[in-house]
């Protein structure tokens, strides 16, 4: 007999499942002790930017994994209140993180970390509501264009 788990994990559609696969391998990554592989890259990495690269790199994680989340939820096909709770999910995902942290040795709690944590989130769900609105004006611009037999 198949556990519920495994049976219920291959009815998923794969974005839902690619979503459970990255927060999985977020979860891990959040929790390992990364320091030392953090501190070789940052040397090969070290792009000059505005922001140091540990907080890019938890603007882009949190961006990705809202992203998938609203890939996963079939937005915008859903209301906009789905993508502000995937949003609010996200930003707690992340916050949790950070306090998990705070409890292993190696690893510390680290207030900027959530805000760019939260930042990736809704900036995703920015990015996702700007390419709707594109995509609906672009749509309505067909629509119109055919209708108008001048042309």
């Amino acid at each position: 007999m198949t556990p519920i788990f495994i049976t219920t994990l291959t009815t998923l559609r794969w974005p839902t499942r690619l979503a459970w696969g990255y927060t999985a391998l977020l979860l891990t990554v959040s929790l390992l002790n990364v320091a030392r592989l953090y501190n070789e890259f940052s040397l090969l990495l070290d792009y000059g930017g505005l922001l140091p690269l540990d907080k890019l790199l938890h603007l882009s994680a949190y961006f990705l994994l809202c992203t998938l989340w609203l890939w996963a939820y079939r937005w915008p096909v859903k209301p906009l209140y789905g993508a502000g709770l995937i949003a609010l999910g996200s930003s707690l995902f992340g916050l949790a993180m950070e306090g998990f942290q705070c409890l292993i040795p190696y690893r510390s709690f680290e207030w900027t970390d959530a805000f760019f944590n939260t930042l990736g989130a809704l900036g995703a769900v920015a990015v996702a509501a700007f390419l709707v609105r594109i995509k609906a004006w672009w749509a309505s611009r067909q629509v119109s264009s055919a209708e108008d037999p001048s042309e």
